[in-house]
């Protein structure tokens, strides 16, 4: 029954990211083939200041995504609520016109924009950890179902009309949607749930803060933990290294839209059974998925090598950044989610300041070693995604792998470098699948026989519908 609905609730996010693939796919290979090079690192550099925005609120809306966890929405109370959504408001509102007058002051549009970001970045966060804690994936998923609707239609009229050829185009055009897309959600979110005007009050700021600032500090680590390798190539090597990496990075996030939906509706099915057995089970499904998603490298590395030459230099950093993903990715989906269940979020922070520290030293060292290479940050971290794998670990020793799932991970990065050593790239990924699917069936059987079972069953309903 439990896996079931939690399917159900996956397969409902993961729509959202159907639409989101086609947005990825412009973002990740059209727009690039639109700008120059340098100019496409200029709009990676605002991707980059804009994912520091989170840090605005200090907290509070990770406190309203603990306060709320595993509680059904007819038990809160909304005159409460309605006051934590007013005081959030006015709070951001004078974040945002601060930042944009400093960087009108300064004369620099970047600034400006990343301040313009703050308010409807963070409304929608509040309005989606929301909809996550007391698992209205429904809503959620409207949310940023409109979001990606309108990235999908305004990029691709700017990238096939009007073939808008500087960066700056595409930030402002990012900015823009999030107005769009909070005003939706500010309107529905006050419509359908009937909220009621709420008061302002410093108290109602600070007490979703207080529970929430380890949780957003340990965010904010997560997020520099994850780009300091780009912060390292942008300062060590320039722009156009920057955007080389960038470019190489913003491919993995086809990995993320769908393994994120699993990972968010991990989160309220986790708090409301906490069981060891059910998590273990999760992790070892979610790791046979991980390494099948790693053979779409080779699909990546075709297109790459077809139809955007330019950026043929980044991809030995793809094959290494995205062996590193798995470790992310998993690290995202069932320990960070189990940090917040259990409330560990001191623990969560501690272990992230520990691997940010050695991540600095492993790029700095690797750098000096292997030169002037952006290698040399790839390597670095997927070293450091491998040593926050075994620090959470730690946390959580029931879920330390049986040898024969440890096998299988084994089996499957031996034949994903054995695999990207071919030249013919299509070769190369028929070899890692299949790789794949022995060492499933060697290592894994219940899970091969459950896969089986259900490629069965959607053949039957296919013959069934003919």
């Amino acid at each position: 029954m439990i896996g079931s609905i939690m399917k159900k609730d996956i397969f409902r996010v993961l729509s959202t990211n159907l639409i989101k693939t086609f947005v990825t796919l412009i973002t990740a290979f059209f727009i690039p083939t639109v700008l120059s090079v340098e100019q496409y690192g200029y709009y990676k550099l605002f991707s980059l200041y804009v994912s520091y925005v989170g840090v605005s609120h200090l907290g509070f809306c990770d406190g309203i995504f603990l306060k709320y966890g595993g509680k059904e929405f007819e038990c809160i109370d909304k005159r409460q609520l309605a006051s934590e959504q007013k005081t959030f408001f006015f709070y951001e509102i004078i974040l945002t016109i601060a930042v944009t007058l400093i960087g009108t002051y300064k004369k620099d549009l970047i600034i400006i924009l990343f301040g313009l970001t703050f308010l409807p970045s963070t409304l929608i966060n509040f309005y989606a950890n929301l909809y996550q804690a007391i698992g209205d994936f429904q809503q959620y998923s409207r949310i940023y179902k409109i979001n990606s609707i309108l990235m999908l239609v305004l990029n691709a009229i700017l990238v096939f009309f009007i073939k808008g050829d500087k960066g700056i185009y595409y930030a402002c055009l990012n900015v823009f949607i999030n107005y769009l897309v909070f005003l939706f959600s500010y309107l529905r979110f006050n419509k359908v749930n009937s909220i009621k005007n709420g008061r302002c009050s410093f108290q109602i700021l600070i007490n979703p803060i207080k529970s929430g600032f380890l949780l957003m500090l340990g965010n904010l680590s997560y997020i520099l933990f994850s780009s300091i390798d780009k912060w390292f190539v942008k300062g060590s090597m320039g722009m156009q290294y920057f955007a080389y990496y960038s470019f190489a990075v913003q491919l993995l996030s086809i990995m993320n839209m769908f393994i994120n939906p699993i990972g968010l509706t991990f989160y309220s099915y986790m708090s409301k059974y906490r069981e060891r057995e059910f998590e273990y089970l999760l992790k070892t499904r979610i790791i046979s998925i991980l390494f099948l998603m790693l053979s779409g490298v080779f699909a990546i590395k075709f297109v790459v090598i077809h139809f955007i030459e330019k950026y043929a230099e980044a991809i030995p950093v793809i094959e290494v950044l995205f062996l590193a993903q798995i470790f992310l990715l998993l690290n995202t989906a069932i320990y960070v989610n189990l940090f917040k269940v259990y409330k560990m979020q001191k623990r969560y922070f501690f272990n992230l300041v520990i691997v940010i520290g050695i991540s600095i030293a492993l790029n700095v060292l690797l750098f000096m070693i292997m030169g002037r290479s952006m290698m040399s940050f790839a390597v670095a971290t997927l070293v450091s995604m491998v040593i926050w794998s075994w620090c959470n670990l730690k946390s959580f020793p029931y879920l330390k792998l049986k040898k024969a799932v440890l096998c299988f991970g084994a089996f499957c990065i031996v034949f994903y470098w054995l695999a990207n050593s071919f030249d013919n790239v299509v070769c190369g990924g028929i070899v890692y699948y299949v790789g794949w699917g022995i060492g499933l069936r060697v290592f894994m059987k219940e899970c091969f026989g459950n896969y089986l079972g259900k490629i069965w069953e959607i053949k039957e309903k296919v013959l069934d519908k003919l």
